[in-house]
């Protein structure tokens, strides 16, 4: 059974227990907080708006709302619970006025009231698209492509497929070094195929190109975990 967002403690320990299973965590955010500085500056984007697609507890609002105090900030999550936990960490940290909360997966960008009524300079997908399955993985990065404005930028992070036997154990060895213990190392691998669907950082840029985006870049990779990037 893959894990449930929605569980009070899988919620409340999420942000301690990602450390530990993804090494470079911290570093691939630093690299997105770099990113967004620079494009941001270079396309002189004085009130930039930011799509957080799979807000989840809200650590990505804490210092976007940080770099950007001008910024209309719209979180999106399909877990009640993640968007509760957001809106309590944001309220704690006095950051509320540019932000708006939206609740459901990224068919809401399609219309209703519920969606927003503007496109956006920036598209962020941290740790989201490796829960879900194909054909849906698709939809889902075509709704964040057509939720952008013209020469706008998507930007994600997922684990991608594993390309070799020792790649497992490697994933293993790395997250006992950040900190998980043994049981909770062999409970991760034991999970993979139960909590994600996986595909080929090459599949991945494929798909990036066939929902429209015209230039795609990798700008990070630890282990099998990939960041990218996608201008419209």
């Amino acid at each position: 059974m893959a894990k449930d967002f929605n569980h009070p403690k899988v919620v409340e320990s999420y942000d301690t227990h990602i450390r530990k299973l993804i090494p470079g965590y911290d570093l691939f955010h630093m690299q997105i907080q770099s990113i967004l500085e620079i494009y941001i500056q270079s396309q002189q984007i004085a009130s930039p708006r930011i799509l957080v697609a799979g807000c989840g507890t809200g650590y990505e609002l804490t210092y976007l709302t940080r770099l950007f105090p001008h910024a209309t900030i719209v979180a999106l999550d399909p877990s009640a619970q993640m968007i509760e936990y957001a809106q309590q960490r944001m309220s704690e940290n006095g950051f509320q006025a540019n932000l708006e909360w939206c609740m459901g997966d990224t068919q809401v960008l399609k219309g209703g009231d519920a969606a927003p009524h503007e496109k956006f300079d920036v598209v962020l997908s941290i740790l989201v698209s490796h829960f879900i399955p194909m054909p849906a993985k698709q939809y889902f990065f075509q709704d964040l492509y057509d939720s952008l404005k013209s020469g706008g930028l998507c930007i994600s992070v997922e684990l991608a497929q594993l390309e070799q036997d020792m790649d497992q154990q490697v994933l293993r060895q790395m997250a006992l070094h950040t900190g998980l213990a043994e049981a909770q190392a062999d409970a991760m691998l034991n999970r993979l195929e139960d909590d994600f669907s996986l595909i080929s950082i090459d599949q991945l840029k494929a798909l990036y190109q066939d929902v429209g985006f015209q230039s795609v870049h990798r700008f990070a990779q630890v282990l099998q975990y990939y960041g990218s990037l996608g201008y419209k």
